[in-house]
């Protein structure tokens, strides 16, 4: 939508002599803020049968050998004025970096700008509106520190107690962040049947992104609900509607109960449910968790997709849904939430032990991809064993093993059981 573009560039013409009398270069440079994170990760993922069966749609898949990765942020915060600020993110990471056959190292790499965005604050409407590039935070993208990037405007309003309400618009997407063919955008098949059937994109980023949502933060009985609400839409396509919730209560000294539940839900058109082979998509979900000392345990259940039609769940990778587990499950054939062929049903449970400043813990999760396409689906396990160090409150570690196994069958009916086996060592320091 390019009239977002042209409005942006009109709010900087607009207030550019304003600017330039309210503050100097000079002022502006001394009193920017600065933050970001510098990160590195060593990944590995071997694979004990050579077809791949389960793991031959691998987008997301750690599946390289001794993979080198690199990724740094520098957010830069320019105050203008008393209410209006610029933001500016500037991106460097290589996808890949191999120490593994003939990869070469990329020392060309510059950094680029991932986000650029002026945000104006009305203390009197307590109201925010941001305009420009930016990353979209929603339920259907991840909110973290790689999640999707759009052009657009939005605006929160609190002026209700307790409540924040959201609108937002965007145009555009930063796709080729995401990794392209095998990242974390969404793909399909015209034909599930067929092995040799290449991976379309899915036609849902060609449109506008129009949605509103309502947060809320509030105390019930002897606890805190935190709860959201969604409804998005992308025109020709799809509406989407979600609602998020996480209530917390101490029920004794230094004991905590937490309960998680989330749905997801679309409605397709009809011209996109013929042209994917798609059907209306549901995500059901929930999660218990219980701290108490230094242990804690979770134990959950997720029911999403169909057998015979494709569905979508979230727009990105796995979207900012909290109620999963495992580490490498969700990126198989036929559970990828990002669009896949497929009807799955989970349950896991988790354990986790913390010795001063290092948890360690494993996550046990369970269950089936259900499709009538052979080496499609199957029954799944995936055992994931984590260990976390926090040195400071800046610089963590860790230090991860994921173990994975998928039964099912190959097109001569056989059964197969097919494992991948994944390693991560990382670091990460945030200023």
């Amino acid at each position: 939508m390019k009239s977002l573009q042209f409005l942006l560039c009109i709010t900087l013409i607009f207030y550019t002599p304003s600017l330039i009398f309210a503050t100097t270069l000079k002022e502006s440079i001394e009193n920017a803020e600065l933050s970001g994170f510098l990160r590195y990760r060593y990944d590995t993922g071997r694979y004990t049968n050579k077809d791949k069966l389960g793991f031959t749609d691998g987008r997301g898949l750690i599946s390289s050998k001794q993979n080198h990765r690199w990724l740094s942020h520098i957010n830069i915060l320019n105050p203008l004025l008393d209410n209006i600020q610029f933001h500016t993110q500037f991106r460097y990471g290589p996808t890949k970096e191999g120490g593994y056959s003939n990869n070469n190292i990329d020392s060309l790499k510059s950094f680029l700008v991932r986000e650029f965005y002026v945000e104006y604050t009305s203390n009197d409407f307590q109201t925010v509106l941001k305009l420009g590039k930016q990353q979209m935070n929603t339920i259907w993208s991840e909110n973290y520190y790689d999640g999707l990037v759009g052009v657009g405007v939005k605006i929160i309003n609190t002026s209700f107690e307790n409540l924040s309400l959201q609108t937002f618009i965007y145009d555009n997407y930063n796709q080729s962040e995401q990794g392209g063919r095998m990242g974390d955008m969404a793909e399909y098949k015209k034909n599930y049947q067929d092995s040799k059937a290449v991976f379309i994109q899915l036609p849902l980023y060609a449109h506008n992104l129009y949605g509103v949502a309502a947060l809320g933060k509030h105390q019930l009985f002897s606890g805190n609900l935190d709860s959201a609400l969604w409804f998005a839409f992308i025109p020709k396509n799809v509406l989407f509607y979600a609602f998020n919730f996480a209530y917390n209560f101490d029920f004794a000294q230094n004991s905590r109960f937490i309960l998680e539940g989330v749905y997801l839900g679309n409605t397709l058109t009809q011209n996109f449910q013929k042209e994917v082979n798609a059907k209306n998509g549901n995500f059901f979900g929930i999660k218990g968790t219980m701290k108490a000392y230094n242990f804690d345990a979770n134990l959950g259940a997720l029911h999403y997709g169909n057998r015979q039609k494709y569905t979508i769940t979230v727009l990105e990778d796995q979207g900012n849904i909290n109620v999963l587990s495992g580490h490498q499950i969700f990126y198989t054939d036929g559970s990828h939430l990002n669009g896949d062929r497929g009807e799955n049903s989970f349950v896991y449970t988790g354990f986790g032990y913390n010795l001063n400043k290092t948890r360690i813990g494993f996550d046990l999760v369970y269950g089936a991809t259900k499709t009538n396409v052979r080496s499609l689906g199957g029954k799944k396990f995936e055992f994931v064993g984590k260990a976390i160090h926090k040195y400071s409150t800046k610089l963590h570690f860790l230090a991860l093993y994921s173990y994975l196994n998928i039964d099912t069958n190959d097109a001569l009916d056989r059964s197969i059981s097919s494992r991948k086996n994944t390693v991560r060592l990382q670091a990460f320091y945030k200023f």
